[in-house]
């Protein structure tokens, strides 16, 4: 035991290490830009530092008192009552402040020093048997289940996130207003109208159940069809987007015009991974390429816009020449146009509505 003992020090050790490291990483996001700061539903525009401030103050103070109450319980003499256990949960409560607000890529190799306290743990025959009852009651007392009632729906609105962060085909809705001095980020009445996927499951690793970026709005399709295995975190939602790594094709476009199909039925969408296994693996999980299968007639309203535009823009050309006008035409103008007629929005509007990456990525080919 002693040598075991050792061993889950020095794991510990360098887990304690990780965790007070985090602060000096950066986090590039993507979807959610924290840095330039989030117009919340309510209005308000937020930093990071304001979002993290909120978080630490609605969550620290009541996950911290239920970890000493763990600890407490197991101290007392329950049926998972060893030194192990008891370590682990003193290091996660002391670092708890920073756990809640760690970046994703503190996530991943907290994760790598847990799986290598589990793999000591499950060849220990005195602590495997018990393993599996201290990490769901380490999940309780993380009380994600109870948050998500109420105060996460707040964080919702502070996030106002629109559409699904992996399919961009649902919408994400969120409501709240608020009732207090607005410094004190205390958010009234709210709901929100989606999931919080964990990225990194919340029953493999509880530790991370409650971690602000490990919390990533998302439809209920894509949170149930989300793999539990996990994925690279080039696909974080914080750090790139799963609309940077794919392409929305057409099969074979010639089924737009061939005179013999005068519906639907031989049109196919595909979507483009740049062969990354990565990339394929999730959207082969959230099944994307079927889902949108069902958006056929966009596609065909996306084929009607491209010729309305040109006739606008043959117009415009026509008028100018006319009016002797010199130079191109208005872009703002013509952006304007192809915004209504293609029903998509620049980059960084893409998760405003649904189906604005497909929209884009179609019209595009076509």
């Amino acid at each position: 035991m002693d040598n075991k003992m050792c061993i889950l020090s020095s794991v510990d050790a360098r887990y304690s290490q990780n965790i007070l490291t985090i602060k000096n990483i950066k986090i590039k996001v993507y979807k959610i830009d924290l840095d330039s700061g989030v117009k919340g539903v309510d209005g308000v525009i937020r930093t990071r530092n304001d979002i993290e401030l909120y978080y630490i103050n609605w969550f620290y103070d009541d996950i911290n008192q239920r970890l000493q109450q763990l600890l407490d319980e197991m101290n007392g003499g329950t049926t998972f009552a060893l030194p192990e256990f008891i370590l682990l949960t003193e290091k996660i409560k002391k670092n708890l402040k920073t756990l809640l607000i760690s970046s994703p890529f503190s996530h991943l190799r907290l994760i790598r020093k847990w799986n290598q306290v589990m793999s000591i743990w499950k060849n220990d025959p005195q602590i495997n048997p018990h393993i599996k009852e201290f990490c769901e009651t380490l999940f309780k007392k993380f009380n994600y289940k109870g948050f998500r009632r109420g105060n996460l729906n707040r964080l919702a609105v502070m996030l106002n996130v629109k559409t699904c962060l992996y399919c961009n085909q649902q919408y994400t809705l969120s409501f709240g207003t608020f009732e207090t001095d607005p410094a004190l980020l205390n958010l009234g009445k709210s709901t929100a109208f989606l999931q919080f996927d964990h990225f990194f499951d919340k029953s493999t690793y509880p530790f991370l159940s409650m971690c602000l970026y490990n919390l990533i709005p998302s439809c209920g399709i894509c949170n149930q069809k989300k793999s539990k295995s996990g994925y690279d975190i080039s696909l974080h939602p914080y750090i790139s987007g799963l609309s940077e790594k794919i392409r929305f094709l057409i099969k074979d476009t010639n089924a737009m015009t061939n005179p013999h199909f005068k519906n639907n039925d031989h049109l196919n969408i595909e979507i483009d991974t740049g062969g990354d296994p990565n990339v394929s693996a999730i959207v082969g999980d959230l099944n994307l390429e079927l889902r949108y299968s069902r958006h056929l007639d966009i596609v065909r309203e996306l084929e009607c816009a491209k010729y309305v535009e040109r006739y606008y823009s043959d117009l415009e050309d026509w008028l100018a020449s006319r009016m002797h006008i010199e130079g191109s035409c208005d872009y703002s103008r013509r952006s304007a146009l192809q915004r209504y007629l293609r029903g998509y929005r620049d980059e960084c509007e893409i998760n405003d509505e649904p189906l604005t990456k497909f929209r884009r990525d179609i019209a595009n080919q076509l």
